[in-house]
């Protein structure tokens, strides 16, 4: 082996150790007893607190060149009474609508997909979007909407556009893994 092929193996190797050397494919498990769900997430993943959200959690950086710590994050909202009457998939389809417009407000953001769809056996909406961050990076978001409880609940995942893919496949093992349960009184 040459040295050009050498240093090219170290250089994948490199790259492709972190995701499963650093806990990648190594799972814990967040237990939300007062708002009644729970989820997987990946060990080295840090959870943080963010204001409006029950959950959030952030990546590590992928790389030296990431600038960005992509984040998922769950919340759940107390219906209006004026949509208690509402059909559940009606109530998910305005939420999502209603955050659509506001995206399409913001300069060089655009909507990529809508979506309705099930999820945990309920009728849900699924937002794909690109827009700018406070920081002026270009993300991609999704968002799904869903009804339980009588609360709107929003699971959002956000990433730099060029790493959305690179972390989506943790992403859906994460919201496979959200169980819902009674919540205490």
């Amino acid at each position: 082996m040459n040295k050009t092929h050498l240093l090219l193996t170290i250089l994948v190797i490199g790259y492709i150790l972190p995701t499963s050397i650093y806990g990648q494919d190594k799972f814990e498990t967040y237990i939300d007893q007062k708002h009644g769900f729970s989820i997987n997430y990946p060990a080295n993943w840090q959870i943080i607190h963010v204001h409006n959200y029950l959950w959030s959690a952030r990546s590590e950086l992928i790389n030296v060149k990431d600038k960005f710590e992509d984040i998922v994050q769950i919340a759940a909202h107390s219906l209006h009474h004026s949509e208690h009457n509402m059909q559940e998939a009606e109530i998910a389809n305005v939420y999502a609508q209603k955050k659509l417009s506001s995206i399409e407000k913001i300069p060089g953001s655009k909507a990529i997909s809508t979506e309705k769809v099930m999820f945990k056996d309920r009728p849900a909406v699924k937002i794909i979007y690109i827009t700018k961050n406070k920081a002026g990076h270009q993300v991609k978001c999704s968002e799904l909407y869903m009804v339980h409880q009588r609360k709107i609940w929003t699971f959002s995942y956000t990433a730099l556009v060029e790493d959305y893919d690179h972390w989506l496949p943790y992403v859906n093992k994460m919201w496979e893994s959200f169980k819902l349960s009674a919540t205490k009184k």
